[in-house]
């Protein structure tokens, strides 16, 4: 099998276009040798799941909070950044349980003026109950990496969130920063 650059790579819709590859041996395979593939975001989802971002030979690792396993796993692949917002607001998923079981998010739900140009219902950033931290990372449909406080990394759980990927907030600017940088490709084993 013929390797791709980045430029094939690219013209494929994989870095612009955010796509997920339709095999990860066939993205192994792909990426292998290519000197363009020097910087990533690598996210490994183990016992104790980590998000690396490598430059060359250098990497800093960090501990994150990935999708339930089985009820909200984080999609598997090789992507592209869609988008990095700073300050984000937050969109409750309304039809979710956990959201329609929390009284005080149905009380701001239900009584807010915050409603986009479609219809939605956000918690704009800074709010008590917003979740998000100062950035978040788009990656796939509504997928990201996000801050998430202190608080949502030691509590112990690794696999705990609706498929988003969550870091302490001090380690997603420092992520965010590099994506704005290098615009990386996200791996997600």
């Amino acid at each position: 099998m013929k390797n791709l650059n980045r430029r094939e790579f690219m013209k494929y819709g994989v870095v612009a276009g955010a796509s997920l590859l339709a095999s990860n041996s066939l993205a192994s395979t792909i990426l292998k040798n290519d000197e363009d593939f020097s910087t990533s975001v690598n996210i490994i989802l183990n016992n104790k799941p980590t998000l690396s971002i490598n430059i060359g030979d250098a990497k800093l690792e960090y501990p994150i909070v990935a999708g339930q396993k089985l009820n909200h796993p984080t999609p598997k692949g090789i992507f592209s950044v869609k988008k990095i917002i700073h300050k984000p607001h937050w969109y409750p998923p309304r039809n979710s349980d956990w959201v329609k079981n929390n009284k005080k998010l149905m009380t701001y739900i239900e009584s807010t003026d915050n409603i986009d140009e479609n219809g939605n219902v956000f918690i704009p950033h800074g709010h008590p109950i917003h979740p998000l931290g100062d950035w978040k990372i788009g990656f796939y449909k509504n997928y990201y990496i996000h801050g998430a406080g202190d608080s949502a990394i030691n509590r112990g759980k690794r696999y705990a969130s609706h498929g988003c990927i969550r870091m302490r907030d001090k380690n997603i600017e420092r992520v965010a920063n590099f994506c704005k940088k290098y615009n990386p490709l996200i791996h997600i084993s």
